[in-house]
């Protein structure tokens, strides 16, 4: 996982340029845009950056686990299955596997 910071100016129609040569072009990346438009927008970003640091760290353990690269919705899918205790058929075997 990297990460790139920049600061930028929000364009015509709402756009954003990122000028970062060290993507490789045709490569995939997430990007989270974060705002200074108030007090709500501040609260905003302190989600969105609380929202990183859990992918990021739920990320870094699957991949110490050995799991595949994951996105960050799915990252965030398996956190709410986790709290509302749900667990789907292949979780339950691979639980089961992994006891045996």
């Amino acid at each position: 996982m990297h990460a790139i910071k920049q600061r930028v100016k929000v364009l015509s129609g709402g756009r954003i340029e990122i000028i970062a040569p060290e993507l490789e072009e045709g490569s995939e990346a997430e990007v989270i845009v974060l705002t200074e438009n108030g007090a709500q927008s501040t609260l905003d970003a302190e989600d969105a950056a609380a929202d990183v640091r859990d992918y990021l760290a739920a990320k870094a353990e699957w991949e110490a686990e050995g799991r595949p690269t994951i996105s960050m919705e799915e990252v965030f899918a398996e956190i709410e299955r986790e709290r509302t205790g749900e667990v789907n058929d292949s979780d339950a075997s691979k639980a089961s596997a992994e006891r045996e």
